[in-house]
């Protein structure tokens, strides 16, 4: 069995959402994309229970959280 590392995921310390002019139905969230990892834009009811840039298990993140379907546009989702 062979296995390759990889870099843990970035945190993302710097994002910015707007309402589209011609939909405010939808929403465009900015970010500078990071080295490692993918993001993910989540919901939750109020303010993330963890500290700034902690690691925290994928599972508990979902368990908090309700995941938001995105589509990649330049500059963010």
């Amino acid at each position: 069995v062979s296995a390759t590392p990889s870099a843990p995921p970035e945190p993302v310390y710097e994002v910015s959402a707007e309402t589209g002019a011609s939909d405010p139905g939808l929403v465009r969230v900015r970010f500078e994309p990071p080295a490692h990892g993918a993001v993910e834009v989540v919901l939750s009811d109020g303010p993330p229970p963890w500290p700034r840039s902690a690691v925290v298990p994928l599972e508990e993140v979902r368990r908090e959280t309700r995941r938001l379907a995105c589509a990649p546009v330049p500059g963010g989702i």
